[in-house]
């Protein structure tokens, strides 16, 4: 008789599974609580089937083929409170999920700052090239000494022809001040190369960042400075002068300067030339035809020590 009651019920279970369908369907629309605006892309998971669905351009969602029991339901969106929950599904059942508003503001911020009296400490950096490290790089271009400040470039247009390039700007958007002096010669044309001589210069100083602009508005990209030394009045007389060679287009570069100072100690003068000759520059296997290049300069400066008032001196040009 137990036998007969334990195959009854065997022979029954499938029926009874089979009855059980899982077609049920859970649908629904996901709105924020804050302006009930309907939530696109907002990501529902059911965790015991790991389903996922999103909502589409309207905040509608459907989950479909569902077998009846109780689900948990996990609803995720960007700008809102995650938000769980559970719910019973027997039939097709449709759910209205309201998702809470997160705001996400910025915490305050605190800047503090100490008045210094250096002037690149307020957002101008300044690098300067002396006369030790110009020593090795004379002979060469100005674009070609400037190499060795950071951020500065040459824009190479001929054998001899050689811009600087601070932070990618050049040509106008660089000031060059030369003893004081405004040099616009460079704003000529991309062929026209900064006429100034680097034997003359006892520092060159590069300036960026914003205060640059006290220049002129064309100065966005920095300012350049070359600084002669100052003229002597210890009454005493000297010179200096310079050789280079470059083996490359056989080039020889002089440069000669005397100074001196009289009428004990009132007058000083400083004179100074240099002069640059090389052929045709060579590239491995060939010659690079019309590069050779042949340049002159000359300057003078003479400098008046005059004292107008007692126990106050000013100098005057001459």
């Amino acid at each position: 008789m137990k036998f007969k009651v334990i195959l009854f019920v065997l022979l029954l279970a499938p029926a009874w599974l089979y009855a059980q369908t899982c077609n049920l369907k859970l649908t629904g629309t996901v709105t924020d609580s804050h302006d009930g605006e309907k939530l696109e892309f907002a990501a529902l998971g059911i965790l015991q089937l790991q389903k996922q669905a999103f909502t589409k351009s309207d905040g509608t969602f459907e989950f479909t083929n569902l077998c009846p029991g109780t689900y948990t339901i996990v609803c995720r969106h960007l700008g809102c409170k995650d938000t769980t929950f559970s719910v019973t599904v027997n039939e097709n059942t449709a759910l209205s999920i309201v998702m809470p508003h997160k705001l996400n503001q910025l915490k305050e911020v605190d800047i503090n700052s100490e008045k210094t009296n250096h002037a690149d400490a307020a957002g101008l950096s300044v690098v300067s090239v002396s006369s030790q490290q110009l020593q090795p790089l004379l002979g060469g271009t100005l674009g070609d000494i400037l190499k060795v400040a950071p951020g500065v470039t040459t824009l190479q247009t001929g054998a001899t022809i050689t811009k600087p390039m601070v932070n990618g700007f050049t040509g106008n958007r660089i000031v060059i001040m030369n003893n004081g002096v405004r040099l616009e010669g460079q704003q000529w044309g991309g062929e026209h190369a900064p006429e100034i001589d680097p034997y003359i210069a006892n520092s060159i100083t590069v300036w960026y960042g914003a205060k640059a602009v006290r220049y002129g508005p064309d100065a966005i990209g920095g300012v350049i400075t070359i600084d002669p030394a100052a003229l002597p009045y210890n009454g005493r007389f000297s010179g200096i002068a310079n050789l280079a060679g470059f083996s490359n287009n056989r080039m020889g570069a002089s440069s000669v300067q005397i100074q001196n100072s009289f009428g004990k100690g009132r007058w000083a003068y400083r004179v100074q030339g240099s002069y640059r000759k090389g052929a045709n520059v060579f590239a491995p296997g060939y010659g690079l035809a019309n590069s050779a290049m042949r340049e002159g300069n000359f300057s003078a400066a003479a400098w008046l020590q005059i004292q107008p008032f007692k126990g106050r001196s000013v100098c005057q040009p001459f």
